[in-house]
């Protein structure tokens, strides 16, 4: 019988220490963990030229000495009052998990952002673009991955005829309004005149009615 109490009070143990060792943190600091974790701010900046993608940079701020951030994708982690996020041209959603640095819950996630760096568009640096930014192909941050050389050419080519055509309209209506006027020019002043005159008359009864 004492050896079935010992066997059985030396499993309690080997089970107990476990629990004991990975204690779950209490209501009140899982909530302040959560409160730290959602002061995290994430940012980004890129370095480019006109040759080559951008490579992105990513900056965590806010990260105290009770969590750690860890970079989903290359498993980095961070722990600091600032980190920053090494990645290439960007065009993704990266993942941040944010882990508890608590001794009593330790490498507990406490929470996941996301951060979504721009697509960018290698057509941007074309000599083509550098005469037609406005051009809808020619915007540095655009998703063009499904767009050959052969279509960005055609629509090229059809934006500068669009772009033609609206510019001769243009100047075709300023030339007619222009030829208007010439052709007008006596009976726009003899009308400008007419008004003015109109005008210094009524003025002028007002100005003889105030002296009476």
């Amino acid at each position: 019988m004492k050896k079935v109490k010992f066997l059985l009070c030396f499993v309690f143990c080997v089970f107990a220490c476990p629990m004991i060792s990975n204690a779950e943190c209490s209501y009140e600091r899982q909530a302040e963990l959560s409160r730290i974790a959602s002061n995290v701010q994430f940012s980004y900046t890129y370095e480019a030229d006109a040759e080559a993608a951008p490579n992105f940079t990513i900056q965590a701020a806010n990260i105290t000495d009770d969590i750690y951030v860890v970079d989903y994708l290359y498993q980095t982690r961070s722990q600091g009052q600032e980190s920053s996020f090494s990645y290439g041209a960007g065009g993704s959603s990266v993942r941040f998990d944010i882990y508890s640095n608590d001794n009593e819950c330790y490498g507990e996630r406490i929470l996941t952002s996301y951060i979504d760096l721009p697509v960018y568009n290698s057509f941007s640096t074309l000599e083509d673009c550098n005469g037609y930014p406005n051009f809808k192909y020619c915007q540095t941050w655009l998703n063009t991955s499904s767009l050959t050389q052969e279509q960005f050419d055609d629509a090229f080519y059809n934006y500068i005829v669009d772009n033609k055509v609206e510019k001769t309209n243009e100047k075709v209506q300023q030339n007619d309004f222009e030829k208007f006027v010439r052709e007008n020019s006596i009976i726009i002043i003899a009308i400008v005149g007419l008004i003015v005159a109109s005008l210094l008359f009524v003025l002028g009864k007002k100005i003889v009615r105030r002296r009476r």
